[in-house]
């Protein structure tokens, strides 16, 4: 169970910080510029069940330009393109102007045919080479929205 804790640390921080950043800086260069994230850490980790967790983020972003809403995140991590995980987090609203925490809720499931044992002995074995992440996510702002996905993105994941 201490293992689940741990991975939920390691790996899962990181698809909330890609799912943040890409979802704010799809919009366009100049945007992307003006949002940056500052730190991240877990708060907590829920596991529940063998093949789930629930787990809040905080997130700490400086917005140096208008407010705007990110919402229906979701996507799946993957391991040489076969997918090992998938997940889903709740809305974001950035606030304009500033730099804030925010925490963000984050469900994760392992994929069928998946095993917490190979994942962790995947990140024991620090055999994370191969790792992406697929991420779909929504922008809006006043009535305008814009759909954002990031496909195949790498992540790696390191262990202290």
């Amino acid at each position: 169970m201490m293992k689940l804790l741990r991975l939920g640390k390691r790996i899962l921080p990181l698809l909330v910080l890609l799912m943040t950043l890409f979802a704010a800086s799809s919009c366009g260069d100049s945007f992307r510029k003006k949002v940056h994230l500052q730190s991240y850490r877990v708060k907590y980790v829920v596991p529940t069940s063998a093949r789930s967790a629930d787990l809040v983020v905080k997130l700490e972003i400086e917005n140096e330009t208008v407010g705007f809403t990110v919402t229906k995140i979701g996507g799946q991590i993957k391991l040489n393109e076969e997918p090992i995980a998938r997940f889903t987090a709740d809305d974001i609203v950035l606030k304009a102007r500033t730099t804030e925490v925010y925490e963000l809720p984050v469900k994760a499931e392992l994929c069928d045919g998946v095993s917490i044992l190979r994942v962790l002995m995947l990140v024991g074995l620090g055999g994370t080479d191969g790792l992406t992440a697929d991420i779909d996510a929504k922008v809006s702002k006043a009535g305008l929205s814009k759909k954002v996905s990031v496909k195949d993105k790498p992540i790696s994941v390191h262990i202290k």
